[in-house]
């Protein structure tokens, strides 16, 4: 029997955000570094193409670029994940930058969030977790993402799914 809302994972969905983020391991798929390296060349790779010859039936503006953004998954998955994080809580947003993004420590992120102790902080940055999954689960299917590139964390967490391998062996090193 299916139900309406599925119940998930707290902890499997923690970590798998988590790995996410910072996990950059050679043959690991779905990395936030790898989304990130792979967009920045993609931008690289582009330069202005401006009509500096004022001829009539040129294209104005840059429809190359445009169309290179528009194909590249991973410059997607870049502007999926920005949005995701602007789409949580102020607080879960300023916890998933800090920590995750410019990789501040821990007591830093807890004295600019006014948290106070270690436990209200792992319950925060939980949320913040919960609140990305739930965001980017939206984005990847706006922006047309495939699982390969950015995670279905919301599926790899669902209660009496099928998780995958990874998945698996990752939950039993973690312990």
């Amino acid at each position: 029997m299916t139900t309406l809302l599925p119940e998930y994972d707290d902890d499997l969905l923690y970590r798998a955000v988590r790995d996410f983020f910072t996990r950059d391991e050679i043959g690991r798929h779905p990395s936030y570094a790898k989304i990130e390296r792979r967009a920045s060349m993609a931008y690289g790779l582009t330069g202005q193409s401006g009509d500096v010859t004022g001829v009539r039936g040129s294209s104005k503006g840059n429809g190359t670029e445009e169309r290179l953004v528009a194909e590249n998954d991973y410059l997607r998955a870049k502007r999926a994940i920005d949005l995701a994080i602007k789409g949580c809580s102020a607080t879960s947003a300023a916890i998933i930058k800090m920590r995750y993004l410019e990789h501040h420590k821990i007591w830093h992120i807890r004295r600019l969030a006014h948290l106070s102790g270690n436990a209200s902080y792992q319950k925060a940055e939980r949320r913040a977790c919960y609140e990305f999954a739930d965001a980017i689960d939206y984005a990847r299917d706006q922006f047309n993402i495939p699982t390969e590139v950015i995670p279905d964390f919301l599926k790899l967490a669902e209660i009496g799914r099928n998780w995958p391998k990874l998945v698996k062996t990752r939950s039993k090193l973690a312990e």
